[in-house]
């Protein structure tokens, strides 16, 4: 059997999210989703074990989230647009908290779906621009079946081509 680092990398991206949410389960009940309260409890408590299940849920979520605005076609709306050098995984951190720190009734929902809510509000999409996201496929012949594997993403805005999916530097 040959060793797939793609294989390894999107096994490790899925596991990220469910260990976070295994050590929040005594917040939120056993085999109940990430709610919201329980992220911000493990994004705001101590250092160790509390901080890496926080890192570890919002990197995933927020992979997913930068996969699925990739997968967009037919020129669909940009959920959020980030800026051009990306951002940190302690920007998208702030982000989550300013959120729940200014609309606490947000501790009872799904934790993906608050983050989502945050990165639009701290990342709008500018109106004006012409947003349609693609898939650069050139790299796709590499691993057959798979129209992404090392593409870049990107966003052409008003016909020059910028990149959308930073993830996190």
């Amino acid at each position: 059997m040959r060793f797939e680092p793609w294989l390894f990398a999107l096994a490790l991206g899925c596991a990220a999210p469910a260990h976070a949410q295994d050590l929040a389960a005594s917040e939120r009940g056993a085999g109940g989703p990430m709610l919201g309260g329980a992220l911000e409890d493990l994004c705001r408590g101590p250092g160790g074990q509390p901080a890496q299940s926080c890192a570890a849920y919002i990197r995933g979520s927020f992979e997913g989230l930068m996969i699925g605005q990739a997968s967009m076609t037919d020129g669909g709306d940009m959920s959020f647009c980030l800026p051009d050098q990306g951002v940190t995984l302690s920007q998208v951190r702030e982000a989550f908290l300013t959120l729940m720190l200014s609309e606490p009734d947000r501790r009872t929902e799904y934790a993906s779906v608050s983050l989502l809510d945050s990165l639009q509000d701290a990342y709008p999409c500018d109106d004006d621009e012409d947003i349609v996201p693609y898939v650069d496929t050139a790299s796709a012949h590499r691993r057959p079946g798979r129209a992404t594997g090392g593409a870049t993403l990107q966003r052409t805005v008003h016909r020059s081509t910028r990149p959308i999916a930073h993830m996190l530097r």
